[in-house]
């Protein structure tokens, strides 16, 4: 199962499995894209 976001902007990449979950995917890399952000540095 493959599902990828790109962070900036927050967009969708790829997606080989999920379909209703994206959506709520995208909603919490939003909510956490700080710590994300702060994680890659």
């Amino acid at each position: 199962m493959v599902c990828k976001f790109w962070i900036e902007p927050v967009t969708l990449a790829q997606n080989h499995v999920f379909a209703r979950e994206l959506n709520q995917i995208r909603s919490i890399i939003q909510a956490n894209l700080a710590k994300i952000q702060e994680g890659m540095a």
